[in-house]
């Protein structure tokens, strides 16, 4: 297992969680083809993901914002080993780390009138947290915008997945990932309110 080194560099730990290049290649050029310059994304992690929207960004036309929402960073468990690595790219210009809970920051961000291109969902895994991220992210995202998931093989991911997959297609279109069903992630064609309630 690839192992990366803390902001001290006096350990290591096991890269356990990342995306892959395919994923990481694919966000990259879905941000670069489509000239996305707002891509915001909830789980920080060892910013492996947030590494490739940033240098998409800097590397744009027009260079873009990533937004990451973490609260975990500063905590024994990553000590700020996602922020250090975005660091030592040098690509933390491109980036504004928020360290707070999505289900607080997600609901401002609506109220302040936010709209993003792309919005990658890597966050808690259960239920409920994917459910309220994904409510949150269809109303922060522009028409034409991704909604991406990770880890749809965990239960609670996969469960949330399978509510917006039947709940909300006459908003979403389900689009093709290198990683399906691992990842699965969808473009918004419309703004609409509620539809009918199906089993998920």
């Amino acid at each position: 297992m690839v192992s990366i080194n803390t902001p001290a560099g006096s350990t290591s730990t096991p890269l356990h969680s990342a995306v892959s290049e395919k994923d990481g290649m694919f966000l990259y050029q879905l941000i670069v083809d489509s000239k996305f310059t707002r891509t915001l994304e909830v789980g920080l992690a060892f910013g492996i993901s947030a590494m490739y929207m940033c240098l998409a960004h800097s590397r744009g036309e027009s260079e873009g914002t990533h937004t990451a929402i973490d609260p975990n960073q500063s905590k024994e468990r990553w000590s700020n080993v996602g922020l250090d690595n975005l660091t030592r790219a040098g690509l933390h210009t491109h980036m504004q780390h928020i360290s707070e809970a999505s289900e607080t920051v997600l609901p401002r961000l609506v109220q302040q009138g936010q709209v993003f291109d792309l919005i990658f969902i890597d966050g808690n895994h259960s239920f409920e947290h994917v459910f309220v991220d994904a409510f949150y992210s269809e109303r922060l995202l522009k028409e034409g915008g991704i909604l991406y998931f990770d880890d749809n093989n965990w239960p609670g991911v996969h469960k949330a997945i399978s509510y917006f997959y039947r709940n909300r297609s006459h908003v979403f279109e389900i689009i093709e990932t290198p990683t399906y069903p691992f990842t699965v992630a969808f473009r918004k064609v419309k703004t609409a309110g509620s539809g009918p309630l199906n089993p998920f």
